[in-house]
């Protein structure tokens, strides 16, 4: 989603907010081994993996060999934006103040419960950024 807001208070001052939330999740099941990748018929291209058992975070699977590999699931949420004041203090001269925010969490539960994960989005750790920009017009 894309959230975007301009408010003009006078010609000369203006506020520009934009957001931007995503949040994501995904859980994968049915693992399977690539055992002929050119066959014909797509079922005849995997085996699934037999005995697999998780431990630690950690899959572990017997399947012409002993393989194992971390767990796939993950819970994805991010924000990203930006606020900028805008101030022409004389004719063709002006003054940005830009604020840019961004937070990101990750965990690895696979479903999606949109209250926990933006939960988990506002306990995460931030960026923030400050900005300050001036232009000056000189008229010959």
């Amino acid at each position: 989603m894309t959230l975007r807001v301009n408010w003009t208070f006078s010609p000369r001052l203006s506020l520009q907010a934009y957001a931007q939330p995503f949040v994501a999740a995904g859980r994968y099941r049915d693992f399977k081994d690539v055992t002929d990748s050119g066959a014909a018929r797509f079922e005849d291209r995997f085996d699934p993996l037999a005995n697999l058992q998780l431990m630690d975070g950690v899959f572990t699977a017997m399947n012409g060999g002993t393989f194992s590999f971390g767990r796939p699931d993950f819970n994805f949420a991010q924000v990203r934006s930006n606020v900028v004041m805008r101030w022409e203090y004389r004719p063709g001269s002006s003054i940005f103040a830009i604020w840019s925010h961004g937070q990101t969490a990750v965990t690895d539960s696979g479903t999606l419960r949109l209250g926990r994960d933006l939960g988990d989005l506002g306990r995460a750790d931030a960026e923030d950024i400050v900005m300050v920009k001036a232009n000056y017009w000189i008229g010959l």
